[in-house]
């Protein structure tokens, strides 16, 4: 999922939580531990 800015992706978490009927909240917690996960930050 790419964005250009905060606004972006809030709409595209929201249509996606819309669509799997499921909170938004949750979508953006799974999406950023995801995130950090891949992160070359992991494990600091």
């Amino acid at each position: 999922m790419i964005t250009n800015n905060p606004m972006q992706l809030k709409t595209l978490i929201k249509n996606k939580a819309v669509k799997k009927n499921i909170s938004a909240q949750l979508v953006m917690q799974n999406y950023l531990l995801k995130r950090i996960s891949l992160s070359h930050f992991h494990g600091i």
